[in-house]
């Protein structure tokens, strides 16, 4: 059975810090900001190679290394699950839950 990859409702700018970045609403009303914004909104600059984004333990690429794991609590862990999405213009995104 192929996987069901939901498609982006919305799509628009949040402003954090005085800076945009791009985010986006799902269908089950899932905000999320997307990969680049995210890293951008960090100071980290995006790749577009998914293994760049996620690293093996499926963490983010940013707080993957093993001296962070103790850093990471279960909360944590939860809001680092891997969300896929289109968005309006079809690109294949793993964003990050802003909720």
């Amino acid at each position: 059975m192929a996987e069901r990859i939901p498609h982006a409702l919305v799509e628009s700018d949040v402003e954090l810090g005085g800076e945009k970045y791009p985010c986006a609403v799902l269908p089950d009303e899932t905000r999320v900001l997307t990969a680049r914004g995210f890293l951008d909104a960090i100071g980290r600059k995006y790749k577009s190679r998914s293994h760049e984004v996620r690293s093996r333990s499926n963490y983010p690429v940013f707080i993957a290394a093993k001296n962070l794991k103790t850093y990471v609590s279960k909360e944590l862990e939860d809001g680092l699950t891997s969300i896929k999405f289109r968005a309006m213009t079809g690109e294949l995104n793993q964003p990050f839950s802003a909720n």
